[in-house]
């Protein structure tokens, strides 16, 4: 293959991961994201199954739709610790510029174990 063309398909491949990792880091950055994810490392049953310190996936799956007064969530967040990983999964609608949490729930994998962040 020619010099020319490696560096086409290696520049086209940069830049598709330049675009990439932009996107999901918007993302990652929403309120409806951070504050999900705070809620589940902060959680004392999420913590006795995963460990002390929990930390998210570099991808995770599902829809949002953010604006300045509304938006939506219905996303799936791989997190992980010490001792073991599971899905936080969030169903959240922004109205008047305030989310409302709909589903907050941390499902742990290998078992039947599901915790449900909005109980009190």
């Amino acid at each position: 293959m020619p010099t020319g063309c490696i560096a086409l398909v290696g520049g086209g491949v940069a830049f598709f991961v330049l675009i990439f990792a932009l996107v999901f880091g918007v993302m990652k950055s929403t309120e409806v994201y951070e504050t999900a994810l705070y809620e589940a490392q902060t959680n004392p049953a999420v913590i006795e199954h995963l460990g002390n310190r929990i930390d998210d996936g570099l991808i995770f799956t599902g829809n949002m739709e953010v604006n300045p007064s509304s938006g939506y969530a219905d996303i799936v967040i791989p997190i992980s610790g010490q001792k073991g990983s599971g899905s936080l999964y969030v169903q959240a609608e922004k109205v008047a510029g305030s989310w409302e949490y709909y589903t907050l729930e941390v499902a742990v994998h290998g078992s039947d174990i599901s915790i449900d962040l909005l109980e009190e």
